[in-house]
């Protein structure tokens, strides 16, 4: 007892596969263009007490993922299966990217002094490139120019980046964010309670972040930030890109004397400028 399924719409192309061996049952499950590569698909094992009794509960599965809209479909050929890549925006300009980098930096060091004391040192492309390799992952252009910008802050500093968060360290975020995507079909059963193209680089201290999205979830514009709350499934995008975050950044502090600086940082006004 076996099948394939996928689910197609503007944002993803998904698929679910399950086979069912006497009592022994396993599925996998993730985005189509990823089916032949095993570090990026989730998959699970199950023994149920008896063959009747995995008949029964795989039945409810395919009654869940029928009602999300899924549907049999023929297995990829691996022959053709498609290399993903990651890229930033097109229209993100690299050159653009520095430019605000180097403003923001001259910003938080004139109006937060103590906190710009408290920003890590900025990675080497070669630093980012070896922990790429350890975790497995593929990091954008525009978060790798962020990470050669500053390194996250220092980790016993808790005063906030940006609303409410803190920026972690590249090894903290993506130690967090493998932490989390193991816990996707356990922990995490509501589908995009959390997803596993989301970089959590910041973080409020209380199992909440702001992800960079490298998929588009929910919305398809690749590379926004979206809130990620660990007791809510609200996921509000908050701003469309990582440049776009910082031109807000700029625009909170040449709009502040230094006296006004709040704890926060709230951005909310300003990404909308």
């Amino acid at each position: 007892m076996k099948d394939y399924y996928e689910l197609k719409n503007d944002a993803e192309h998904k698929f679910w596969e399950y086979e069912l061996k006497g009592k022994n049952f396993k599925m996998k499950w993730g985005l189509v263009e990823d089916y032949f590569d095993r570090s990026e698909i989730q998959s699970k094992t199950t023994k149920y007490d008896s063959s009747e009794h995995g008949k029964e509960r795989v039945s409810l599965m395919i009654q869940r993922y029928e009602k999300k809209g899924y549907v049999i479909a023929t297995k990829p050929e691996k022959n053709k299966k498609t290399t993903a890549t990651v890229t930033i925006n097109s229209s993100t300009n690299v050159n653009e990217i520095i430019t605000v980098l180097e403003q923001l930096d001259q910003n938080i060091k004139e109006k937060r002094p103590e906190y710009y004391l408290e920003l890590n040192a900025p990675l080497s492309l070669m630093d980012i490139q070896t922990l790429e390799k350890e975790y497995k992952v593929v990091i954008p252009q525009d978060l790798k120019i962020f990470y050669q910008w500053k390194n996250g802050q220092n980790s016993n500093c808790s005063e906030v980046f940006a609303n409410n968060c803190m920026f972690l360290s590249l090894r903290e975020m993506l130690e967090t964010q493998s932490e989390l995507n193991a816990m996707i079909g356990k922990d995490f059963e509501i589908e995009n309670w959390w997803n596993k193209h989301w970089f959590p680089v910041f973080d409020n201290g209380g199992g909440d972040h702001i992800c960079y999205d490298t998929k588009g979830t929910f919305t398809g514009q690749k590379g926004q930030l979206l809130e990620f709350w660990h007791d809510d499934e609200d996921r509000e995008s908050i701003s469309p890109n990582l440049l776009s975050l910082c031109k807000a950044l700029n625009n909170y502090y040449t709009s502040n004397s230094i006296d006004v600086i709040d704890d926060f940082i709230n951005l909310e006004t300003f990404l909308d400028l």
